[in-house]
């Protein structure tokens, strides 16, 4: 038998997103804030975001595993802490808790409209 803190690394179904990639696509433009001396200076990439979804489909245990900017970091930190619940993974037809990256990628759409 598994204890609660044993974490899957591969499972049957992984744990989904209310509504899906697009929803978690859509859910993640509209909450992140570019701070505007980030944006001045031009400061882009990738926040990777290391997270637990347990059992109830709970985002636990947020944190960056690699960053670009303290600030950018706190926002996706943000982001992911506001995040509804998941669908959990679900292995031998019973949800288990499961780690997750998340990148989320800051940039500017058109760097020439600048």
């Amino acid at each position: 038998m598994k204890s609660e803190c044993e974490l899957i690394l591969a499972c049957e179904n992984t744990p989904v997103f209310p509504g899906g990639v697009n929803a978690l696509n859509k859910f993640i433009s509209s909450s992140a804030k570019y701070p505007k001396e980030l944006y001045d200076r031009c400061i882009e990439g990738k926040v990777f975001i290391q997270f637990i979804i347990d059992t109830t489909g709970a985002i636990i245990k947020p944190e960056v595993i690699r960053g670009i900017d303290p600030k950018l970091d706190s926002i996706a930190i943000s982001i992911v802490r506001a995040m509804p619940k998941w669908e959990p993974a679900i292995q031998n037809g019973k949800p288990v808790s499961m780690k997750f990256v998340l990148p989320i990628k800051y940039s500017f759409e058109n760097k020439n409209q600048r």
